[in-house]
């Protein structure tokens, strides 16, 4: 039962993406806890540098980073939510979780498995699995899995933001 409500707290205040996997044979590891490349998928330094700031802002429970993974004109796209355009629609949802956790004393870990990456110009589409780890005390109270697609831009500056995110929830069969 308490699984069930904190799996659907867990989605309702925000995205997360996330993995904590075994490593195995053939997995090409580029951040061993945080940042798995399945084999074949290339590494693009500045995209991959995203996913290091999405992992630091679960891990500092701050949700000022997000300005620094999201573009201003992103499309949140969250299970059964309408869709949500823009940085300042969807951004609260992580604030809301993050006091959360952090008034319950809890520690938050997301990292990711990228098993599909196309890039092309200024574009990047991932395709992988997510896991969140939530810990009271040290010990796991709560873990969860999902599978993602995101669609990265290439700005301006050169630095790489989210425009396009969508996921949904799979079984944590680990």
């Amino acid at each position: 039962m308490m699984r069930t409500s904190l799996w659907r707290l867990f989605f309702r205040v925000g995205f997360v993406l996330a993995l904590t996997a075994p490593l195995g044979a053939g997995v090409a590891v580029q951040d061993q806890e945080h940042l798995i490349l399945e084999p074949g998928v290339e590494k693009l330094a500045g995209l991959d540098a995203v996913y290091q700031r999405f992992t630091r802002a679960y891990r500092e429970l701050d949700a000022d980073l997000f300005n620094q993974i999201y573009a201003q004109d992103a499309l949140y796209l969250s299970p059964n939510q309408p869709i949500r355009k823009g940085y300042d629609e969807f951004v609260g949802g992580f604030r809301g979780m993050f006091e959360g956790a952090g008034q319950r004393g809890q520690a938050l870990d997301i990292s990711f498995r990228i098993v599909d990456r196309q890039i092309s110009g200024g574009l990047a589409t991932d395709v992988g699995i997510y896991t969140l780890i939530r810990r009271e005390d040290g010990e796991i109270v709560h873990r969860s899995r999902g599978k993602f697609v995101v669609v990265a831009r290439r700005q301006e500056d050169g630095n790489w933001l989210f425009h396009v995110d969508g996921y949904s929830g799979m079984p944590d069969d680990e």
